[in-house]
């Protein structure tokens, strides 16, 4: 985690307390922190992607929630993914910016060819992505959550109308 393009500054306090995943690292899809809810019946098989940045923790807060409250679809199948499980372990509330990722971003490997080059430095997320990318590739719905620390949009004033 020693990317400069981390090393700025958080402009507000880190309000959100990030959940013990490590329940969830036996799973029944044989990747660690994927889990797979089916209902038994057809439908759609969704997946909701969460912590693709360490530092992002509403997707892992909606994942245990959906976890903890025993959530089952009435159809098809519900996967649940916690990605990049090294940089939101490392995660530091004080400095959340540097554990956005370890080595590189996550959402950057997913373009055609990058995950089969043999050549390519095996990173903790280019490891990550390969271990997750069979599961991913059969869904037939993806929901990747993320979360901000900061607004993009400061100066409107409508949140609250």
């Amino acid at each position: 985690m020693n990317d400069p393009k981390l090393d700025y500054i958080n402009e507000f306090p880190v309000e959100l307390v990030n959940p013990d995943i490590s329940p969830y690292k036996t799973s029944n899809t044989g990747v660690d922190y994927i889990i797979t809810l089916d209902s038994g019946l057809s439908g759609p098989h969704v997946f909701i992607s969460s912590i693709v940045h360490g530092n992002e923790p509403c997707g892992a807060l909606a994942l245990d929630w959906f976890l903890k409250n025993d959530y089952r679809p009435l159809n098809g199948k519900l996967t649940l993914g916690f990605m990049n499980i090294e940089a939101y372990l490392a995660f530091d509330p004080l400095n959340p910016n540097r554990t956005r990722w370890v080595d590189e971003d996550f959402n950057r490997l997913w373009t055609e060819g990058v995950l089969e080059d043999p050549k390519r430095k095996r990173t903790s997320e280019f490891v990550r992505a390969n271990e997750v990318k069979n599961i991913v590739s059969e869904v037939d719905y993806l929901l990747d959550i993320h979360s901000m620390q900061k607004t993009l949009c400061s100066s409107y004033d409508g949140w609250n109308a």
